[in-house]
């Protein structure tokens, strides 16, 4: 079912459903309570638009029927959560109604703005403000009964970990020292060729003996020169990809040739490798806990849903 997104969604994504076809009809009873069949296809139509699809190119037949299924199963979700949250009188008080309005309407320019787009969604701000407090209280009942005893214990953090180490793995780094050049865009040949030149005569000198670090000092015109044109370790996707690529290939103490890259020519020299790592499970266990915790979640709030339906009277038209 998968609807935990749903309800946790900020409150200004609640807005768009979407003006309701003008379709007759109840789509389906849960409890004796209607979902009246425009509400159904105005879900339908913002559920495409929220991924991005041709709302018309999912009226062909062989589309229609599952979409609607689809998305009727979330909204009996929805219903069901909600006549949950009124049993067990957990509803949403004006403060919390009135805190979620503020910021859907943060989220507009004007109160014209919200207003209009209130219109367009088929809401007055009264049924509006009933329909986030449905979804608000459907929220606090799911964490009241169903996540906020969830936890994650050690062992299972470690067991994922064990099964999973190829995924904890950092990148191997390489550190480096670099003498640019600047060159504009639009330089033309002969500064390239006389920026070139002097690289030559700055590479050979480094060949001879000289410290690249010093050398660096002397003629980069970039902000590392102070540093003897030091950059630290960097890993892959870091620099610009020229760079990264004559970088990676160095040897220690190697000096490249000239490299290109759109901020001007340099002479690369790698200082130091290091190799790729697994991360320790204590640097990555925060991160297992929070992905296993939300997995859950969800394994869970299906199950509570479920729950919820084997006990309900559900009545589909059309299937």
């Amino acid at each position: 079912m998968r609807i935990l997104k749903l309800l946790l969604l900020p409150a200004f994504f609640l807005l768009y459903t979407g003006q309701p076809a003008a379709a007759p009809g109840i789509a389906a009873t849960v409890n004796g309570v209607e979902i009246p069949e425009p509400k159904l296809q105005a879900a339908v139509n913002n559920y495409m638009r929220q991924r991005g699809n041709d709302i018309d190119a999912t009226r062909l037949p062989e589309n229609v029927k599952d979409i609607r299924l689809k998305v009727l199963d979330i909204l009996i979700g929805q219903e069901l959560l909600w006549q949950a949250a009124l049993s067990d009188k957990i509803v949403a008080d004006d403060a919390a109604v009135d805190a979620a309005l503020a910021q859907v309407r943060a989220g507009f320019d004007s109160d014209a703005d919200f207003e209009s787009k209130l219109k367009e969604g088929g809401f007055s701000i009264n049924s509006y403000r009933a329909d986030l407090r449905r979804r608000l209280s459907a929220q606090q009942w799911v964490h009241t009964r169903v996540l906020a005893s969830l936890t994650v214990d050690d062992a299972a953090v470690s067991r994922y970990y064990e099964s999973n180490r190829e995924r904890f793995a950092s990148p191997p780094q390489v550190r480096a020292r670099h003498i640019l050049l600047r060159l504009d865009a639009d330089a033309s040949e002969a500064d390239t060729q006389n920026a070139r030149k002097r690289l030559i005569d700055i590479r050979e000198r480094a060949a001879a003996g000289e410290e690249f670090a010093a050398l660096a000092q002397e003629h980069s015109q970039d902000g590392s020169a102070a540093l003897g044109g030091d950059l630290g370790f960097f890993g892959p996707g870091t620099m610009v990809k020229p760079f990264e690529q004559a970088a990676f290939a160095l040897a220690p103490g190697q000096i490249s040739d000239i490299v290109q890259t759109r901020f001007g020519l340099h002479l690369i020299q790698l200082v130091e490798r290091k190799p790729g790592d697994i991360y320790a499970e204590a640097e990555v266990a925060g991160q297992i806990r929070t992905f296993l915790l939300r997995q859950r979640h969800e394994i869970e709030l299906d199950a509570a849903i479920e729950r919820l339906r084997q006990q309900a009277e559900i009545e589909i038209a059309n299937p």
